[in-house]
């Protein structure tokens, strides 16, 4: 062997080898809701993410892959998204591409029937989103009613299983689940009260956290800031037991009709917040239905008549989805006497605000008003971020509530890092 060669070995030998590249770590909270799969996440240690996906879903046949969509064109990951369990397998569509099969939303059944599906479907939309590659961590929490979470055991291994080898689209996903954490809806509202300024009478109070959804209602009653399982439930009277009263009432009328007159009022306003950086904000109003929408086929000179009979019939029926609400709580939660304070929380809270207050106050109860909303807007909403109108305009921040609530502890997010979508800059100051 030559000297020369003798010196290349040792200097091979000498030369420390590369590192590897750490893989990404993605944290993500879901609340696969009835209406709408709500998700935040953040990849590493960078700033707080939204995502939304329909909530169709729908089994095909494995040959109905030739026809579904194997990039997103001028779409988004999440409006494209199916999953497969091998590259052979059935094809699960979840979301949009569901709804071009005119799947629906289902009422029926149980949210953990398909959730292992939709959670890969979120997993794999990030991934390709966010450029994560098909190899990394990750860290995920679930939002559940609390009739469903306590069965969470039954299927988190087998979501496990499924999260090492997916495909998603027509790319093999091999993701390592290394935290989970499912927990009862209304458990992120409670977190943030936990860490409000009304955090000391949540601990020494009973108090009733009542989440209103589409599907269904769940109540999370707290004795001295610890759940109280047999004073806490879930119901099936969810927001579509209020559209059913009303197309009982109006019967030319659809869930989705409702549904697309419903609204909220929003106008821009503007702040400063550190280094007196300008941040662009919405002030956002109730929730309003646009009745004369619902109006349908009527001459000119009835439609005002019209009109209020479709608002009378909606105000019978608010009463009257109101009236089983409250029957329930009575039957779930301890005697009024027990109960020191109500959190209403949920995206049709604001459409049952009034009645909730007479109840609360009936009773002589406090009502807490959580600004979890309020606060994750100023951590979603800075700059000109082209999709902040819808986000207002479907009253997202309401429904992320919960979400926010959860997302911030189990992913220990730093409340300082709020990122001015203009610059991209991280404004350091969360006050």
């Amino acid at each position: 062997m030559t000297f020369d060669k003798i010196e290349q070995d040792n200097l091979a030998e000498s030369k420390p080898k590369a590192k590897s590249k750490p893989k990404p770590i993605l944290k993500l909270v879901v609340d696969p809701g009835t209406s709408l799969s709500k998700i935040l996440y953040v990849v590493n240690s960078d700033t707080v993410k939204w995502m939304t996906m329909g909530a169709e879903y729908l089994t095909l046949p494995r040959e109905s892959a030739k026809s579904l969509p194997i990039d997103n064109g001028m779409g988004q990951p999440e409006d494209n998204a199916w999953v497969r369990l091998s590259k052979s397998g059935e094809c699960h569509a979840v979301g949009f591409v569901a709804s071009n099969y005119r799947a629906t939303a289902s009422i029926k059944k149980l949210k953990h029937e398909s959730l292992p599906f939709k959670i890969l479907a979120a997993v794999g939309a990030i991934a390709q989103r966010e450029k994560l590659g098909n190899n990394f961590k990750l860290k995920l929490g679930i939002l559940l009613p609390y009739s469903e979470y306590r069965s969470s055991h039954d299927w988190s291994s087998e979501l496990k299983t499924a999260l090492s080898s997916f495909w998603f689209q027509a790319q093999l996903l091999k993701i390592k689940l290394s935290s989970f954490s499912c927990k009862p809806e209304g458990y992120g509202i409670a977190k943030f009260t936990n860490r409000c300024e009304s955090a000391d009478y949540f601990h020494q109070g009973n108090t009733a956290v009542v989440m209103l959804g589409y599907r269904n209602t769940s109540c999370l009653f707290f004795r001295r800031g610890t759940v109280s399982k047999p004073e806490s439930g879930t119901t099936d009277l969810g927001f579509y037991t209020l559209l059913d009263k009303l197309i009982e009432k109006i019967p030319s009328m659809t869930r989705s009709d409702i549904l697309k007159a419903m609204s909220s009022e929003f106008e821009e306003s503007y702040g400063r917040v550190g280094n007196n950086q300008t941040y662009f904000s919405y002030k956002e109003s109730s929730a309003t239905i646009n009745f004369a929408s619902l109006v349908k086929s009527a001459p000119s000179e009835l439609v005002e008549k019209e009109m209020e009979k479709i608002k009378n019939a909606y105000d019978l029926s608010l009463n009257e989805y109101w009236s089983l609400l409250k029957n329930w709580l009575s039957e779930t939660l301890p005697r009024t006497s027990e109960i020191d304070a109500f959190v209403l929380a949920g995206g049709s809270c604001d459409l049952l605000s009034n009645h909730f207050s007479s109840y609360v106050n009936s009773l002589s109860a406090k009502c807490f008003c959580t600004n979890s909303a309020n606060e994750l807007k100023r951590y979603l909403l800075y700059g000109k971020d082209p999709r902040k109108e819808r986000f207002m305009r479907e009253s997202l921040a309401v429904r992320f509530a919960d979400v926010w609530g959860f997302f911030v502890p189990f992913v220990k997010y730093d409340l300082n890092l709020i990122l001015d979508r203009n610059t991209g800059e991280v404004i350091s100051d969360g006050k």
